[in-house]
């Protein structure tokens, strides 16, 4: 069996596991590093009715004098004590437990000990894993096999950490930038970040069969970015998203955002189940606005349309509605939820503090007059306001130019009379 297909499927715990089952000799186990991951290894040794004596950690902070020690404690006791270490690799580490007395994998066993090469643009470990281009600055953890790690050009890399389980792939462009962020990879997913994008203080984590594309220039200032197993983002062109608050992309989730458009502060996006946002070229969302996306609904909103401050997207009630006699859900089964979503046409303007709630449908060229409540269907080049919103006046188009007085700078495409729809 090759190297790589032996690992295909198995995880980096698992891996951990067995190495303790094969090795301990019924010696003391004990994990360097109190952390989430070391409790849960520690769980899992139990179930194989192996007992983890205690946890050795550098932080004096975490040490207790009970069930944290410090390290020292380990010298000279090789013998009574089998030690397993769940962190990224630091050679200061390792130095202390051959100085502690401990032989590899035979006394100790640590996961990310592991390199075969290693230089300013080339790394390969006995794992499968390989960064191909300058990772200068950049701190690479792989906690898992066979994921590959692309950079072209010399990118630029500041306090930024990327943490890379199983069968990933991640690739970016020439003069990508990454500042204070922190990227974590579950297994089979991918990530493409194209030339000349920064992610600047970004917590990005993306877990299983998950795809992010980021497009050429993108300018990312996103707090927190997830997406949950096999969900989808795609940003295109010239984009800056400076979303200060969180994206959170449920499971078979896609959202995407055409050329050249625009997300700024303070915006808060959550996507349920198999939900989907598109937003089109060129338009700009302006800050603190929220889209909650439920389960099976959508969201669309065309191009070269303006959000004002302050608005609200709302695809369903987000809360579960029950019929008392029958029993029966009224607003959210997978059924219904499939009907229910958000449709803005191209080159819409809706006014700060305004709501939209789900069957709304928008005309090209309308606006939503401020602080209205929208949920009914309105054509193209009108102007809907109040709560609920309804029509006062049609036949108008808007400009991004503010004191206009030629009607062309609202575009020749988007200057119509009303036409009125019938609802379906």
């Amino acid at each position: 069996m090759e190297k790589n297909e032996q690992y295909n499927n198995l995880d980096w715990i698992s891996d951990i596991i067995s190495h303790v089952i094969n090795n301990y000799d019924n010696r003391k186990v004990v994990l360097w590093g109190k952390y989430t991951i070391s409790d849960r290894i520690k769980n899992i040794l139990e179930q194989y009715n192996i007992k983890v004596s205690f946890y050795v950690d550098s932080e004096k902070t975490k040490q207790n004098e009970k069930d944290i020690l410090a390290p020292d404690y380990l010298n000279g006791k090789s013998k009574e004590i089998y030690v397993v270490v769940p962190l990224a690799y630091y050679d200061s580490l390792k130095s202390k437990l051959v100085e502690y007395g401990y032989r590899k994998n035979e006394d100790y066993y640590y996961f990310c000990d592991c390199i075969i090469k290693q230089s300013d643009d080339f790394y390969e470990d006995s794992h499968g894993n390989k960064i191909i281009g300058n990772h200068k600055g950049l701190k690479v953890v792989f906690s898992g096999f066979n994921s590959l790690l692309e950079i072209q050009g010399e990118g630029g890399f500041l306090e930024t950490s990327i943490y890379i389980h199983s069968d990933s792939k991640i690739k970016m462009g020439s003069n990508t930038k990454c500042i204070e962020t922190k990227i974590s990879i579950d297994s089979h997913s991918e990530i493409e970040i194209a030339h000349d994008c920064t992610l600047t203080k970004t917590i990005l984590s993306v877990l299983k069969n998950c795809n992010l594309k980021m497009g050429y220039k993108c300018n990312f200032m996103i707090r927190s970015l997830t997406l949950r197993d096999n969900s989808f983002f795609s940003a295109k062109g010239e984009n800056i998203i400076s979303c200060k608050e969180y994206i959170d992309i449920d499971k078979y989730a896609a959202f995407r955002i055409g050329y050249n458009s625009d997300i700024l502060d303070l915006i808060r996006i959550s996507m349920g189940k198999y939900s989907s946002v598109y937003i089109g070229d060129k338009t700009l969302i302006r800050e603190r606005s929220t889209f909650l996306v439920s389960n099976f609904t959508k969201i669309k909103i065309g191009d070269k349309c303006l959000f004002s401050d302050d608005v609200v997207l709302c695809s369903n009630d987000s809360h579960s509605i029950f019929d008392v006699d029958t029993k029966k859900n009224i607003n959210s089964t997978e059924e219904i939820c499939k009907k229910r979503g958000i449709d803005i046409g191209d080159h819409v303007w809706i006014g700060i503090r305004s709501t939209i709630l789900y069957n709304t449908k928008i005309g090209n060229g309308s606006i939503v007059g401020a602080g209205s409540l929208v949920k009914s269907t309105f054509p193209n080049n009108c102007i809907a306001a109040g709560t609920p919103a309804k029509i006062v006046r049609r036949n108008v188009a808007w400009s991004n130019k503010d004191c206009s007085m030629d009607i062309s700078d609202c575009g020749e495409k988007y200057i119509h009379l009303t036409e009125e729809w019938i609802e379906e």
